[in-house]
């Protein structure tokens, strides 16, 4: 299927379906398209691209990896043991593809359940629960107050249309380049990309949540959806031979020797198998920040920018390079 076509064919919008920041709105644009017609259009588009063999892994982890040594990202890669069955590794681009970087491989399993499991306590304990809803409630009742985001989405649409105003006119008066093509895609992509947002910020203020049902969720979303969660509170995962750093995003300056607010600190407690081979079986120290300030997007069908105070007295660095 061409490109052009399949993007067509793989609009949700013809079903009423919008998605913007990973959330999943059903009631802007109304449905054009049958769900059962479309459903069966997606399956067959599935088949014809990926096969009938494919594999379906999710890596929680996707882009958010680094190698400790190059520097580069660590990408997900796959072997076939002798019985015929797959297993998944996140390897150094560095190993993989430049062949001028020597950090072990990690299997996906193993790396992506540690990580979940140290932030699952880090954020998840019923003291930051209630301090992140109380932090939610106040940032929705700004929110609420203030039209400022509209206004902002209404004047970039207004400017928008002016571009395109101009651009059609140039195009009316012969003026028919390869740039004026391109700028006139950008602009009608820019547009709909703002109405949606004015769509979905309108969409956002239809209803409000008391602390019950925010403290709720937020018990619930990890286990639902540890990847949507994972991706919006780690800043990175930055591995080495004999550790593994844990970097979520934060705004204040870490307690440290190095005095660099991008670092966390070594929590002793914190350790990972990377090899179950009992010959290589190796133990690692693991970084991760538990100080004070957070910035992180929490999904409510909404989704709210915010800053938290996890209020957590740090324990001692120790063992830092």
């Amino acid at each position: 299927v061409p490109q052009t076509v399949y993007k067509i064919l793989a609009n949700e919008k013809y079903i009423g379906i919008t998605k913007y920041n990973d959330e999943v709105y059903d009631n802007i644009y109304p449905p054009i398209i049958d769900k059962a017609l479309f459903d069966s259009i997606q399956q067959k588009l599935s088949v014809n691209k990926t096969g009938k063999r494919s594999v379906n892994i999710t890596f929680l982890l996707r882009n958010k990896v680094v190698c400790g040594y190059c520097g580069r990202h660590l990408q997900g890669d796959s072997s076939t043991a002798r019985n015929g069955k797959l297993r998944f590794y996140y390897k150094c681009a560095g190993r993989k593809k430049h062949k001028d970087c020597n950090l072990r491989v990690i299997r996906q399993q193993e790396l992506d359940d540690f990580v979940s499991q140290v932030t699952y306590e880090v954020f998840c304990t019923d003291e930051n629960i209630t301090l992140i809803a109380n932090k939610v409630l106040e940032v929705q009742a700004q929110r609420n107050k203030s039209d400022s985001v509209l206004q902002m989405l209404h004047k970039r649409l207004y400017d928008t249309d002016k571009a395109l105003t101009n651009v059609m006119s140039a195009i009316e008066q012969g003026i028919i380049t390869k740039t004026t093509k391109e700028r006139l895609a950008a602009l009608e992509n820019e547009k709909e990309d703002i109405e949606t947002k004015i769509a979905v910020e309108e969409t956002r203020r239809q209803r409000t949540f008391n602390k019950e049902e925010i403290e709720r969720f937020l018990r619930t979303e990890f286990k639902d959806d540890p990847q949507l969660y994972l991706q919006h509170i780690l800043d990175k995962v930055v591995v080495y031979d004999n550790k593994i750093e844990i970097f979520y995003k934060y705004t204040n300056t870490v307690p440290d020797d190095s005095n660099n607010e991008r670092r966390g600190y070594f929590s002793s407690q914190c350790e990972i198998k990377i090899n179950k081979a009992k010959r290589s079986m190796q133990e690692l120290d693991i970084t991760i920040d538990q100080t004070i300030h957070f910035e992180v997007l929490y999904v409510i069908n909404r989704r709210h920018k915010l800053r938290f105070n996890l209020e957590k007295t740090p324990t001692t660095p120790h063992g830092a390079d």
